[in-house]
């Protein structure tokens, strides 16, 4: 093999194993160290928190062989796809959100315009309207909610 693609290959190698080590850290796959201060004083070097040993660590990724590096990201993979399906009712009320705002606004204009359509009054427009876009807000919050309930839910 040519010396340049024995570079080239060891390089995207390294590469990997460099991805592989971070996405073990971002899923909390390592041991922690925690820091060697007594007092809860910040160390850059250590920049978590741990709220049941109440002091600073940091992160080290472990050493995993490629078999359970495969069945770490297929399990991994499983839990991205369960995410997706799950979060049915937060779109539910997302939805529900847009659907009650363009109904309000028809019902807006629709009031505003009066009953032979002649005159628009913008004070009524507007008073509908604010009724319209707090109850879709409401609709949107409980859609949000769910949504970070289920993320809490699923780390």
């Amino acid at each position: 093999m040519h010396e340049a693609v024995e570079k080239f290959l060891e390089k995207q190698s390294q590469k990997k194993k460099e991805n592989y080590k971070q996405f073990l850290l971002d899923n909390d796959i390592c041991e922690r160290e925690y820091s060697p201060n007594e007092d809860d004083a910040y160390d850059e070097n250590y920049p978590f928190w741990d709220r049941k040993q109440n002091k600073y660590y940091k992160k080290i990724p472990i050493e995993v062989t490629d078999e359970e590096l495969e069945q770490i990201l297929e399990a991994y993979n499983e839990a991205q796809v369960n995410e997706v399906k799950s979060n049915g009712i937060a779109t539910f009320f997302l939805v529900l959100g847009w659907i009650t705002v363009i109904a309000g606004l028809i019902e807006s204009l629709s009031a505003a315009s009066g009953d032979k359509g002649d005159s628009f009054t913008f004070s009524v427009f507007i008073i509908h309207f604010a009724v319209t876009l707090i109850a879709s807000m409401m609709y949107f919050g409980f859609g949000e909610v769910i949504k970070l309930l289920n993320d809490i839910k699923n780390k």
